[in-house]
């Protein structure tokens, strides 16, 4: 590097973008941890209801118990809201990875990406190598993020989101649908299905649109 340049050595830069990319998909997968726990094992239960004959000093312990639920079932759900908006923002941070995509090289295209060991066949390692490696990874991690970020929506009844989950792995711009493979893209279909049924049954369109 010249002296008092600021710029990295192509590799040298795509090494600290893989270092940004791996942090992005850690802090995303922490927040799905954190969100995943509070609302499996966190969720306040009502008390029991009341036995048919209960006594005055049972009725009114009722009561308090009751109160008492509502006030920790609206605590539990605030801060559900709050890790559900930090998972799904962490989560798309790793799907809306900028310039060129998650664990996309600076100097590499997706496309090129899919390409990299037909061309180089006979080189052996270096880029091409690297470029496969990269490749797998996405073909492993986007499909994995992709149905976290299914499963938050989904469990918190975000269905029109959720459809509109489908628009941004089709999209050309991002050009995640090419990270999938078959079954991988079974499951994501098969997720929507059950979100556009769910949206039937509101009665609304399979769209999430409220039916005339």
């Amino acid at each position: 590097i010249e002296s008092g340049s600021s710029e990295l050595p192509a590799h040298q830069e795509n090494i600290v973008r893989e270092f940004f990319c791996m942090r992005a998909f850690l802090d995303a997968q922490d927040s799905f941890t954190d969100w995943f726990d509070h609302f499996h094992q966190k969720k306040p239960q009502p008390p029991k209801k009341l036995t048919s004959g209960a006594s005055f000093p049972e009725q009114v312990a009722h009561e308090q118990a009751t109160s008492q639920f509502n006030v920790e079932l609206s605590r539990w759900q605030h801060t559900l809201e709050l890790l559900s908006k930090t998972a799904k923002e962490r989560l798309y941070n790793v799907l809306l990875f900028p310039e060129g995509g998650w664990l996309v090289d600076s100097t590499m295209e997706p496309d090129d990406m899919e390409d990299t060991n037909v061309e180089a066949e006979g080189e052996g390692t270096g880029e091409a190598d690297r470029g496969h490696q990269l490749t797998v990874l996405r073909s492993i991690y986007i499909p994995q993020v992709t149905a976290l970020v299914q499963n938050i929506l989904h469990s918190n009844a975000d269905y029109k989101e959720c459809l509109q989950l489908a628009d941004l792995i089709a999209s050309e711009q991002h050009q995640l649908y090419k990270a999938f493979g078959n079954a991988e893209l079974q499951r994501f279909l098969i997720k929507l299905q059950e979100t556009s049924q769910e949206l039937l049954d509101r009665n609304c369109d399979a769209l999430g649109y409220p039916l005339q």
